[in-house]
């Protein structure tokens, strides 16, 4: 799929989640980044919870869960070696079909 190599091809995490921030699309560079495999972040409910800076895990899950306006948050993730990574995060929601 031409939209799918186009996405790897960005020197960005480029990921799709559902509210209560399950993946279900994550870019390689997210593997890059952080060291956790791209399947490691597929499906798991609490990737980002057990991967986010204790400092930020809060602000992340309610940005990420409140519904409207494109918004933007800086916050840190941890790498599997430990590091702490700042990413600027761009959220933005899309209702699921049929939802209003």
């Amino acid at each position: 799929m031409a939209h799918i190599d186009l996405l790897e091809r960005l020197n960005a995490i480029v990921w799709e989640a559902d509210a209560g921030l399950r993946c279900s699309f994550v870019t390689q560079v997210a593997a890059t980044l952080l060291g956790f495999p791209v399947d490691d972040w597929i499906g798991d409910e609490k990737f980002f919870e057990r991967h986010s800076h204790p400092e930020d895990w809060e602000k992340l899950k309610s940005a990420c869960g409140a519904a409207g306006e494109d918004r933007q948050l800086e916050h840190r993730m941890l790498a599997r070696d430990g590091r702490a990574v700042w990413f600027r995060t761009v959220i933005h929601s899309v209702p699921e079909e049929g939802v209003l």
